[in-house]
């Protein structure tokens, strides 16, 4: 039978304590200096037994979990584009700090049994991003006041640390090329649910404020927004527009479908641009105009942020990420129209 290993029986081949053995495997010395020589003999013996350490006894000594939870706002989130990116990209620099990510989901039974401040008090993560939180959760004021360390990612909430992209600055510069090109009447296909959205709306009405121009409501929610700029489409352009600036890619290409339909060309007839840069506005029928939110930059950055202020005490703070803008087809001048040379 092989014989069982322990941490005193690695301690005794590397000729040293148990308590030192505990401080090399849980990546922790404190004020105790442990030389190079004594780890490297830890870790050869480690490796000649194929020894993994306990990750129960590394948390009760380390006093870390070596976890970040990533929490999204809402069920219906999960088919967020920008979600893919950013949850992909804080585990990819997660994994590069020798940390892992353990993915949550906020819902009623989350919430009742305050799982987000019980995860924290077993240890099962050293901090928390929230993704997609909305401006009334009164359970970030719960984590606050419990003093657990937590950022916002692409949402921002006044008073909690958050990392967002600058969203206001790039619809009111694609409205102002909108108007460059000649458009005269600009529709605005908007939402006011959410700090993004919000956002989106204020640079669309800042920049067309000396122009003709009107809002239509977009009706958000589960994987209806696409559906719902379809059936909306035949109001907005009963309007007679010369652009449409809509909230999101997803919304741009339920217009677009329904003018192509209708034999309204884009970009001789209709100016559309949309928001988020999915995959499906570069490769739709014409390709959208657009805006990149900078999941993966806005992803690393919260976890530099959230990572600093663990191990060195670093202060958590807002971060804004500027955006990119994509020109593309449907924004594109054509000679001789209307709106000009």
């Amino acid at each position: 039978m092989r014989e069982s290993v322990n941490i005193r029986k690695i301690a005794e081949l590397a000729q040293c304590s148990p308590s030192t053995v505990s401080r090399v495997l849980a990546g922790r010395s404190g004020s105790i200096r442990i030389s190079d020589a004594t780890r490297e003999r830890i870790r050869r013996v480690c490796a000649e037994l194929d020894y993994q350490p306990s990750i129960h006894a590394s948390r009760l000594f380390s006093g870390r979990a070596g976890t970040i939870g990533f929490l999204t706002a809402g069920e219906f989130m999960l088919e967020d584009d920008n979600l893919a990116k950013s949850f992909f990209h804080v585990c990819r620099a997660l994994f590069r700090r020798g940390c892992r990510c353990l993915p949550l989901m906020d819902d009623p039974q989350f919430r009742e049994r305050r799982e987000y401040l019980a995860l924290f008090k077993r240890n099962e993560i050293d901090g928390l991003l929230i993704w997609g939180a909305g401006e009334n959760e009164w359970f970030l004021e719960d984590l606050r006041r419990a003093g657990y360390p937590f950022l916002l990612l692409t949402n921002r909430v006044e008073g909690y640390p958050s990392v967002y992209a600058e969203q206001k600055k790039a619809v009111a510069e694609l409205t102002g090329e909108c108007i460059r090109l000649g458009a005269g009447r600009l529709a605005g296909l908007m939402s006011s649910d959410g700090f993004s959205y919000r956002q989106r709306k204020e640079g669309f009405l800042e920049a067309a404020q000396h122009c003709d121009a009107a809002l239509f409501p977009l009706a958000a929610g589960p994987g209806n927004v696409l559906e719902n700029a379809y059936r909306i489409a035949p109001e907005i352009l009963a309007w007679s527009p010369d652009a449409i600036l809509c909230a999101n890619d997803e919304a741009a290409v339920g217009v677009e479908k329904y003018c192509l339909e209708h034999g309204i060309r884009i970009p001789e007839d209709l100016l559309l641009t949309g928001g988020d840069n999915i995959k499906l506005s570069e490769y739709c029928q014409i390709p959208l105009t657009t805006f990149d939110q900078m999941a993966p930059e806005c992803a690393a950055g919260a976890v530099d942020l959230l990572m600093n202020h663990l191990e060195h005490g670093a202060p958590l703070r807002d971060l804004k990420q500027e955006v990119r803008i994509l020109r593309r087809r449907s924004t594109e001048r054509i000679s001789g129209n209307s709106r000009g040379e």
